[in-house]
C-alpha cells in the first residue's frame, strides 16, 4: 500500500508517533544490513545517524532506544525537552535581532507591534491594518483568533523565519533597512519590511478548514502531520508569555489549544459550535489539554529530556538558534556525549557544507564533530574512546580522519526544519 492509498485522517494518524518512527527506522537498518540488501554488502558495517532539527532529535533517540543497531549519532539543533509552552523561542529571536542587528531594531519592531494593537482598539483601525498589511479579507478585530492568526502570519512568521534560517549578514541587513526607512509611521515602516507578495489570510475558520483536509495533496498536509505530533507528544508552542521580546502578548498558549482541538477533536467548545465549519464533524479523536500534557509527560518518561544524554551522540547548538533552549547545552554533556555551542549561529548550520559565510568557530566545531563521529563509529560501544582535548574546537590531530571509514554506513535522516 502506498501513501496515495491513504490519507491523514485520525485513524491513520494513530501511527504517526515517535515510537513508530523509530521502529520503522530500526527495521530499515536491519534490512540494509541483511543479506537481502545488495548481497550483504553492509552486513558488518557500523551505523551512524546524522540529522538536524527534529531529525537530530530522532537520531539521538535512536541511539538511546536501539543502541545495538546505531553506533553513533550526530544531532545539529535537535530539541530534546518536551514542554507545552515554549516562550524562550521568541526571546532568542529578540536576542539575535539585538546582537546581530541592534537594540534600536528591536525597539522599532516593538513600536510597530504596539501601533497595530492601538489601531485594532479603534473602530476604524482594523480597516487600516487590513490595508497596510494587505490581508485577503478585512481583519475581524472582534475575533481574538483572527487577530492572533494575523500576527502569527505577519510579524511572528517573518521574524521567526528570518532568525531561524539567517545566514551571513541577513539579520543586520534587515535591521539596517528597517531603521533607514523615512516612513514616520511605525506600523507602515514595519509592514514595508515584512509584507509578502501574496495577501495575508486572517480568517481562523479558513485556516482550520485547510488543516482539516486529510489529503496528502493538500497545501497544509505536512503541517497537519507536524501539528498532530505537537498536539499529542511534544507541545513546543512558541508563545509570547516570556519577557525581553518586542512582540507584546500577541501569541497566547490558548491559541494553540484551539488549533489542536479544532483540527483534531470532535468535542468542539460550545463557543465555536455556532460556526458553520463546526456544525458537523466526523473526527473520532477527542483532544483536550489533559491529553496533551499526558503525552508530553510520556515522551519525557521514555526519553528523559535533558536528564539523560545517550553516549556516542555528538550534539551542536547555535547561540542564536531559537530552538536551542530545548536542546542540550554544555552542562548536559559528558565524555561520550559532547555538546558544542557555536556563538552567533542559528538553526542547523553545522550540518551544512562549508561556506565562505561560516565563522571560524563554526568551522572548528564542524571539524571536531567529524573527528568524534569517526571515533565513535570506528570503535565498539564497549571500547574505550580517546579523551577529547580541553578545547573542543582544537585543530584536528594528524591522522584523525575528518571523513568516516568506508566500513561505516551513514544514514542521513530527512531534515525537518521546525517552525
Amino acid at each position: 500500500m502506498s501513501i496515495k492509498d491513504l490519507d491523514s485522517s485520525i485513524p491513520n494518524l494513530a501511527f504517526l508517533n515517535i515510537d513508530q518512527a523509530l521502529g520503522d527506522l530500526a527495521q530499515f537498518i536491519q534490512h540494509v544490513k541483511s543479506d537481502q540488501f545488495e548481497g550483504g554488502r553492509y552486513r558488518n558495517a557500523s551505523v551512524s545517524l546524522v540529522g538536524c532539527s527534529y531529525a537530530g532529535t530522532m537520531a539521538t533517540w535512536m541511539r538511546m532506544a536501539y543502541p545495538h543497531l546505531v553506533n553513533a549519532a550526530f544531532s545539529d539543533s535537535g530539541p530534546l525537552q518536551p514542554q507545552e509552552e515554549f516562550p524562550e523561542y521568541l526571546e532568542i529571536v529578540a536576542k539575535a535581532l539585538a546582537e546581530q542587528g541592534s537594540q534600536e531594531c528591536v525597539d522599532a519592531i516593538e513600536a510597530g507591534v504596539q501601533g497595530v494593537l492601538d489601531l485594532l482598539a479603534t473602530p476604524t483601525g482594523s480597516a487600516q491594518v487590513s490595508e497596510i498589511f494587505q490581508t485577503c479579507e478585512p481583519l475581524n478585530a472582534a475575533s481574538p483568533l483572527d487577530v492572533t492568526l494575523f500576527f502569527g502570519s505577519t510579524v511572528i512568521y517573518h521574524y521567526a523565519a528570518l532568525v531561524q534560517y539567517a545566514t551571513g549578514t541577513q539579520i543586520a541587513n534587515h535591521c539596517r533597512i528597517l531603521l533607514a526607512s523615512a516612513e514616520p509611521d511605525p506600523v507602515r515602516r514595519l509592514a514595508a519590511v515584512i509584507r509578502r507578495d501574496e495577501c495575508v489570510e486572517t480568517r481562523y475558520s479558513v485556516l482550520i478548514e485547510q488543516y482539516r483536509n486529510t489529503s496528502y495533496d493538500s497545501r497544509l498536509s505536512t503541517l497537519r502531520l507536524w501539528m498532530h505530533q505537537t498536539c499529542v507528544e511534544y507541545g513546543w508552542y512558541q508563545t509570547t508569555s516570556g519577557s525581553n521580546h518586542p512582540f507584546k502578548s500577541i501569541m497566547p498558549l490558548e491559541y494553540y489549544h484551539h488549533l489542536c482541538r479544532d483540527i483534531f477533536s470532535s468535542e468542539i467548545d460550545e463557543t465555536w459550535k455556532r460556526s458553520d465549519i463546526y456544525a458537523t464533524t466526523t473526527s473520532v479523536n477527542s483532544f483536550n489539554e489533559e491529553k496533551l500534557r499526558a503525552g508530553i509527560d510520556r515522551t519525557k518518561i521514555f526519553f528523559g529530556g535533558w536528564a539523560h544524554m545517550p553516549d556516542r551522540v555528538v550534539s551542536v547548538a547555535g547561540g542564536h538558534d531559537p530552538w536551542s533552549p530545548l536542546g542540550p547545552n554544555e552542562s548536559h554533556a559528558h565524555h561520550n556525549a559532547p555538546v558544542y555551542l557555536v556563538p552567533n549561529t542559528t538553526h542547523c548550520k553545522a550540518i551544512l557544507p562549508t561556506s565562505v559565510l561560516d565563522s571560524s568557530e563554526l568551522i572548528r566545531v564542524r571539524r571536531a564533530v567529524m573527528d568524534r563521529m569517526h571515533e565513535f563509529a570506528s570503535t565498539r560501544p564497549d571500547s574505550p574512546t580517546t579523551v577529547p582535548p580541553t578545547d573542543p574546537t582544537t585543530e584536528a590531530a594528524p591522522g584523525s580522519a575528518t571523513s568516516v571509514a568506508a566500513s561505516t554506513l551513514i544514514l542521513l535522516l530527512t531534515t525537518l526544519a521546525l517552525a
